[in-house]
């Protein structure tokens, strides 16, 4: 009973996404190909799309006094690249080449980070990192759209790590009453840290406050 209860909480907090994109519009997207010629003159790059099209995308203008700063490596043809769309005044599309893809190796640091993590801690590690897998997807997935998307951050945070503090203690340590305590005593201490928090910042006058600027 107590793992049906765990697999519908889990079903819940995967679900959030889908609620908090619901209403977004397709004013612009991402997409991902390769770099197959550059043009230095106009700083433009030709990028074959993954699904076979060819578009011009714009690599972007240094910044004034950008030679005193950290130097960035240019792109390359035959590199696999990220690209971002928008539509345009005319309603035409405009592309830019924002980053490389750089999953290849962050999948190859994962892999040795659980390889590691199993090894010294068998399956309580690897349920460990499971955990974190999903308390990352819940953030990526939930969390950062939620707040962009204009919902209440303090709520959403708060919501996020209820459901990453469940997760991780109770995934990687089972249900009982030390886990239970842990999983209060913690949430606990996460609502005296944001309350401090709201608190702090609207004396320090940290933000633009109901539209009303208090920033010093």
């Amino acid at each position: 009973m107590k793992r049906l209860r765990f697999a519908l909480l889990l079903l819940v907090l995967l679900a959030l996404p889908a609620a908090a994109l619901a209403q977004s519009e397709e004013t612009f997207g991402y997409e991902e190909g390769r770099i197959t010629a550059i043009d230095r003159s106009s700083n433009t790059a030709t990028v074959e799309l993954d699904d076979g099209r060819i578009i011009t995308a714009d690599l972007g203008q240094p910044l004034p006094g950008d030679d005193a700063g950290p130097q960035i490596p240019e792109f390359e043809v035959g590199e696999k690249v990220e690209t971002y769309w928008f539509a345009g005044p005319a309603g035409d599309l405009v592309w830019a080449v924002t980053d490389w893809v750089r999953r290849p190796a962050l999948w190859w640091l994962t892999g040795l980070f659980l390889a590691a993590t199993v090894a010294i801690a068998r399956f309580k590690g690897l349920r460990a990192f499971a955990a974190t897998a999903v308390g990352l997807l819940i953030v990526i997935s939930y969390v950062v759209p939620a707040i962009l998307a204009g919902a209440n951050p303090v709520l959403v945070s708060l919501l996020g790590t209820g459901g990453i503090l469940i997760l991780a203690i109770y995934f990687v340590h089972g249900v009982n009453w030390s886990t239970t305590a842990a999983v209060i005593g913690t949430f606990a201490a996460i609502l005296v840290t944001m309350g401090l928090g709201i608190i702090w910042t609207d004396l320090a006058h940290l933000f633009i406050y109901h539209g009303r600027a208090v920033c010093k």
